[in-house]
């Protein structure tokens, strides 16, 4: 779905590249901070850059807040503030609630005050790193269509020693193996699916980008094959 308008109330770190990547999209953007020099940098990525020292529910209608899709709360803020951001979004029925938290005691006090999801940024950007640095495996990823991904991989841990038919993998992962190389040898189109597979053998397969995803998760890969924009 695309949203129309979303709704950052913050614009700490995690609020400033939110606004400038979802510049990216489609998307209208009101941008709400205390903070002048924040709402500087964001002005020419926002649709409403707004600065105020306190927010409300009633100063929130006021600048139509009632009428985003999504509000993204917490960035550079409290605990106690981004709670009490949270309430007042409630009070003005907006439909989807973010909330940007610290720890994870931090993410548990806020699903109970209501946000529909919680970000930890430094959790996130962790996993992504430890993506991007097991992305050595990949050799290459070729978007063909939208969605839909050739990649070609090392063999995971678990499957050396096996072979393509006992793996079953499209019936398991939905991912098709369209080819094969070997150390030493030419790459195959036409693949043996009873040969076993080695430690340094390279795969070709062919999938929907989340069947793509869904598959390094269950596996030993564990890096995310999602193509970089």
């Amino acid at each position: 779905m695309d949203y129309k308008m979303i709704g950052i109330i913050g614009l700490g770190i995690f609020g400033r590249a939110l606004v400038k990547e979802l510049t990216r999209y489609n998307t209208e953007v009101i941008g709400l901070d205390k903070n002048q020099d924040n709402i500087d940098e964001c002005k020419n990525y926002l649709q409403e850059a707004v600065r105020s020292d306190r927010i409300d529910s009633g100063f929130l209608k006021e600048v139509d807040f009632q009428n985003v899709d999504i509000a993204v709360v917490g960035s550079g803020m409290s605990l106690e503030e981004t709670v009490l951001n949270l309430e007042y979004c409630q009070q003005i029925e907006v439909k989807t609630l973010y909330a940007i938290a610290n720890t994870s005691i931090e993410e548990k006090i806020l699903y109970k005050v209501g946000a529909d999801y919680v970000v930890l940024p430094e959790v996130e950007m962790g996993q992504a790193t430890a993506r991007k640095l097991m992305r050595s495996f990949v050799n290459e990823m070729v978007e063909i269509r939208k969605d839909t991904l050739i990649a070609e991989f090392i063999v995971p841990d678990e499957w050396v020693g096996q072979s393509l038919t006992d793996l079953d993998i499209y019936n398991k992962y939905h991912v098709s193996i369209i080819g094969r190389e070997d150390k030493d040898k030419d790459f195959q189109l036409n693949i043996d699916g009873q040969q076993k597979l080695y430690e340094e053998t390279r795969l070709l397969g062919i999938a929907k980008r989340d069947h793509f995803d869904r598959f390094a998760e269950k596996t030993s890969l564990g890096y995310d094959l999602r193509l970089d924009d």
